[in-house]
């Protein structure tokens, strides 16, 4: 699998589409980028104002209390801005867990989303996060593009997934942060994400380019597409689902770090993908659970989703009613059932608003588990800790400590490569299982895994986006 759509555009004094009139200045990964160059050449971080990240601080909803894991491939800890942000790095696998240049960007903007102090680096501002002070932990999940894993721990398991949440349980996770995904789903990473849910732990994941991809696609996972400044879904998005989505968070224009060569250059490039949405929502809703620490997972996704960010007012297409928007205005809204046939999924995520409620008041049940989701894990397997709905698995249950795949980061699955196993009616014969394989296979084939860079690229925007 691959992380989610990354179109980066490092140091861009002007992008098609964005209005500005200054010719380009590009910096392809590894290369020298002045001070200046970088620091003119993107604006200036807006989602922290759209999401409230200082009224979620003067509520003291800083995450305090709550551990995060982060599932992801190298990261650089000692990039300034998460330096003594990362309260620990491991790996199932027998490579590093950490690097300095672009196999670490990823992963270390990740955590800036999340935990960012905000340290200058590289002659540019860092980047604040949106939980600065919960306990941030990072399993590695492998090495460069495509990622390389030769796993060191537990036999048994085919991906790193596995081995890592079990460790990232045993470590405390609470919420747990997936920016990675593809088409094809395994045995492994629904193993991974249902033990998560089964402990205790909330699960968001990242979706993808134009489709659901796994493991946003799970029953119960928290999956986020991406919003520009203006609240407009990325085009790009996978849009009109019948099931899956659960928030849009800021997903678009998007400044945030990247390596020249091995300086980490705090705001270096700007950036579209979801993978930047799902660390908002994930460290979002662990602020968010910091401030009220008896409520359970799933009281707090009750909480969340009966309160997105939306307004009344006049679409930009003139139409009159309700539309989206980061923060909530005035009262009376009406409560948001499951719309998560569109994009949106029940809206755009808002921990700014939403501290203001008590999750207790909500059912401990989990609003996203769906009992006629067509993949799975189902409720009963959730309950039991095990596909199948078998014994109990003897995982953890995640605690509040103070103290992190389906396949690895950066690989593209093969299309119906590792499709869950099931067992053929016997009385069918295997030639006709192998052409009903073939067919499937040949059907979604146009699906295709999104790029893993695309450094210098420039994204097609939505009409009227500013960033």
């Amino acid at each position: 699998m691959t992380p989610t759509r990354r179109i980066v555009r490092p140091a861009l004094a002007a992008a098609v589409g964005l209005g500005l009139l200054a010719a380009p200045v590009l910096a392809t990964p590894g290369s020298a980028l002045a001070p200046s160059s970088a620091r003119a050449a993107n604006p200036a971080p807006w989602w922290p104002s759209a999401m409230g990240f200082d009224d979620l601080a003067k509520a003291g909803a800083t995450g305090q209390g709550i551990t995060v894991a982060v599932l992801d491939g190298t990261i650089d800890p000692n990039a300034a801005d998460v330096r003594g942000k990362v309260a620990s790095v491991a790996t199932p696998c027998k490579q590093k867990a950490t690097a300095t240049g672009e196999d670490a960007d990823h992963a270390t903007q990740i955590a800036q989303v999340i935990v960012g102090t905000g340290a200058s680096s590289g002659g540019t501002p860092g980047v604040r996060g949106i939980a600065p002070k919960v306990t941030l932990r990072h399993y590695s999940l492998g090495v460069g593009d495509p990622n390389r894993c030769q796993l060191s721990v537990d036999e048994n398991a085919t991906e790193a997934i596995l081995p890592a949440m079990k460790q990232a349980l045993k470590d405390g996770a609470k919420v747990v942060n997936l920016s990675f995904g593809g088409s094809g789903t395994d045995d492994d990473t629904k193993q991974a994400v249902l033990m998560a849910q089964h402990a205790g732990a909330i699960v968001v994941a990242a979706t993808g380019d134009g489709f659901l991809s796994y493991p946003a696609g799970y029953n119960g996972v928290v999956a986020v597409n991406g919003c520009d400044r203006k609240g407009q879904l990325d085009p790009r998005g996978a849009n009109d689902h019948a099931y899956g989505i659960a928030f849009c968070a800021p997903g678009m224009g998007l400044v945030l770090g990247q390596h020249r060569g091995s300086t980490w250059v705090g705001q270096g490039a700007l950036v579209d993908g979801t993978s930047y949405a799902a660390p908002l929502v994930a460290g979002g809703l662990a602020a968010y659970w910091s401030k009220y620490p008896r409520a359970t997972a799933n009281q707090v996704l009750q909480a969340a989703l009966r309160h997105p960010g939306m307004r009344q007012g006049t679409s930009t297409n003139g139409t009159k009613g309700w539309i989206y928007a980061y923060r909530r205005v005035g009262s009376g809204f009406p409560t948001i059932q499951d719309a998560s046939r569109t994009g949106f999924g029940w809206g755009i995520f808002d921990p700014a608003d939403l501290v203001g409620v008590d999750p207790a008041t909500y059912p401990d049940t989990n609003p996203l588990l769906r009992a006629d989701h067509p993949v799975g894990p189902t409720a009963q397997e959730v309950a039991a800790g095990a596909l199948g709905g078998g014994q109990a698995s003897s995982t953890p249950t995640a605690t509040a400590s103070s103290s992190s795949r389906t396949t690895a980061p950066g690989r593209t699955q093969a299309q119906g490569s590792t499709q869950d196993q099931t067992t053929p009616d016997q009385g069918m014969p295997a030639w006709v299982w192998v052409l009903l394989a073939v067919l499937v296979v040949a059907a979604v084939g146009g699906a295709v895994a999104v790029s893993r860079r695309g450094a210098g690229t420039t994204p097609v925007h939505t009409t009227g986006e500013e960033s």
